[in-house]
């Protein structure tokens, strides 16, 4: 029996209201069995980290990705915090237009000084038998 759960969606600012926060969303919503909280139209601006990262404890699973290669530091935030509470992280990748998960399975800041390119993820290609979340692929 499958048990429905509760999914964030972790991304970049500069990926709001565009055609590839729409397109990763409904990507998610597809394979997904559960309740995908999206910042941007769940949440809003806050101002602050600590409400985004009360969510994230709560949840069972952390879908995010990458901004031209990079994620930044809220995202990075979210991530480090879901990897350290054993939360799984699937990114969202794009090969030949089609999308699929990888799983994070380590977060390495690489510039300090701008947050808005912080952080790069490392992933690995994952089993779905292995899978800890349902997903429906």
């Amino acid at each position: 029996m499958n048990k429905f759960q509760l999914g964030y969606y972790a991304h970049s600012k500069k990926k709001y209201n565009s055609e590839q926060e729409k397109s990763e969303y409904d990507f998610i919503n597809k394979t997904f069995f559960g309740l995908i909280i999206c910042p941007n139209k769940h949440i809003g601006e806050i101002g602050s980290i600590g409400p985004y990262l009360d969510i994230v404890e709560k949840m069972n699973v952390i879908f995010t990705s990458e901004y031209q290669g990079c994620v930044g530091k809220g995202v990075y935030d979210e991530c480090a915090l879901a990897l350290k509470l054993q939360i799984p992280v699937y990114v969202i990748k794009e090969k030949e237009n089609k999308f699929y998960y990888s799983i994070l399975t380590k977060i390495e800041i690489v510039n300090e000084y701008d947050f808005k390119k912080y952080a790069a993820l490392h992933t690995k290609k994952y089993s779905p038998e292995k899978l800890p979340v349902i997903l429906r692929l």
